[in-house]
């Protein structure tokens, strides 16, 4: 297991998938999106933390909950306080909204990290756009994020532009390639991963 924090971000509203929960409790394949991503990432990580906004209710939560940096909104205000609360270790920063990624790939791109020199980011780029959200972060990167976040960034991938990023744009090179990084946000998306993940049970 390597030595790293697993960080969920879990603040989604789910809107865009039509479910009348948040999107961390939407269920497939018999459990949460949140279940599925806390447990991939216990399986490859040391402590897991959950971040949401204060206002969202995650009932059962099996890590520890932290909130978003208060007084902003978005997602890097939740990647900020994320890697705040990890403290001086590694992290490896999942969206709840990424059931695909296994254990395998989050020691792989752990790996990729620790070996790569003068980098703060090892974040994969499939198709030319960058996953800030299956990505592993060096440790003492959050000051950095918080200040693009007070000079009013909001997005993630406006936050990567304030550290030292490699990313990979060769997805296939990485366990289970581009079907690993698919990002359900629609309901096409949630079919797409539904059948990825009942062939890769049968396969099993």
């Amino acid at each position: 297991m390597s030595a790293c924090v697993g960080i969920v971000l879990a603040g989604g509203r789910g809107r865009r998938l039509g479910a009348d929960v948040p999107k961390a409790l939407v269920r497939l394949g018999g459990e949460t999106l949140l279940e599925r991503a806390v447990a991939t990432l216990g399986a490859a990580c040391g402590p897991v933390l959950v971040v949401a906004p204060a206002s969202m209710q995650l009932p059962g939560v099996s890590a520890r909950r932290v909130v978003d940096v208060a007084g902003y909104q978005g997602p890097l205000a939740g990647l900020v306080a994320g890697l705040e609360a990890a403290g001086e270790m590694t992290s490896f920063v999942l969206g709840v909204d990424f059931p695909c990624v296994t254990p395998v790939l989050v020691r792989e791109l752990a790996r990729v990290l620790a070996a790569t020199p003068y980098v703060d980011a090892i974040v994969p780029r499939p198709g030319g756009i960058e996953q800030p959200l299956v990505a592993a972060y060096a440790p003492a990167v959050a000051a950095r994020l918080r200040a693009a976040l007070e000079a009013g960034v909001t997005s993630l991938r406006g936050g990567l532009d304030a550290l030292r990023v490699s990313t990979i744009d060769d997805v296939e090179t990485l366990p289970g390639g581009a079907d690993a990084l698919l990002n359900v946000n629609t309901p096409d998306d949630f079919e797409r991963a539904r059948h990825a993940l009942a062939a890769a049970g049968s396969a099993s």
